[in-house]
């Protein structure tokens, strides 16, 4: 019986010399939904009002979709103002994550801190869609009788461009409370970081030319617009969010 009772000691005193050289504390989240909003989307020559839900699938994933809504003049980049002018446009994102667990760690205590999803380091895979109509501006070209060009009236003319953007990237970032009030309040506010890469195509379907007209000026730094039919582009994407959760 002596020995039993040293035996069970024995083993006890492992256990507990096994927990102190490893601590490590798993952090429960109960958070199944994420309300985000993208403020860097107002900066894209494209620009959009664009808000996003996180939803929480499992202990390491989730998903997440994102919708945004632009229109002519909201963007602070507007080079190519006087020879296009645009319609209401839309961009669409959804992804799938997959957390890694691990949340922050203090390697000189020996503490390490793993924690369920949404919180801590992800990788990603996320498909976009872009639809961007435009009215191109043409103006009117004058000639004389002889055929010499001698300027440009005063009438404009439009042609209808849609311009599609469709594409995939691969993306890693770090999503972590940026405040969080803890037992005062069930709010918390959350940032979402991010950089990824892919392929995307785009696409432009360009009206009629109108007749004995030239294109008006303003083609700004590029022209995206120029380009009749489709190609295939290397894309990257990096950003942040903000989310709420309550």
């Amino acid at each position: 019986m002596k020995r039993f009772l040293l035996l069970i000691a024995g083993l006890g005193g492992l256990l507990v010399t096994a927990n102190a050289q490893d601590s490590t504390f798993l952090m429960h989240s109960p958070t199944r939904t994420v309300f985000k909003w993208a403020p860097l989307s107002l900066l894209d020559p494209d620009a959009t009002l664009q808000f996003g839900l996180e939803h929480r699938t499992g202990p390491r994933t989730s998903v997440q979709g994102e919708l945004g809504y632009g229109w002519g003049g909201l963007s602070l980049f507007q080079e190519d103002a006087r020879e296009y002018s645009q319609k209401p446009m839309w961009r669409v994102r959804s992804e799938v994550r997959f957390y890694s667990g691990r949340y922050r760690n203090n390697r000189r205590n020996n503490i390490h801190i793993r924690s369920a999803a949404p919180y801590g380091n992800y990788t990603a895979i996320e498909a976009f869609f872009k639809a961007i109509p435009v009215q191109q501006n043409w103006r009117e070209e004058l000639r004389w009788n002889d055929g010499t060009w001698r300027g440009y009236g005063d009438k404009l003319f439009t042609r209808p461009v849609q311009r599609t953007v469709l594409g995939i990237h691969g993306k890693f970032g770090r999503q972590f409370p940026l405040i969080d009030r803890g037992r005062e309040s069930s709010a918390v506010i959350v940032m979402d970081i991010y950089i990824g890469a892919g392929i995307r195509y785009a696409v432009n379907r360009k009206g009629e030319i109108p007749p004995n007209t030239v294109s008006a000026d303003g083609y700004g730094f590029y022209d995206r617009f120029s380009r009749e039919g489709g190609v295939f582009l290397p894309s990257l994407t990096a950003g942040l969010k903000l989310g709420f959760i309550r």
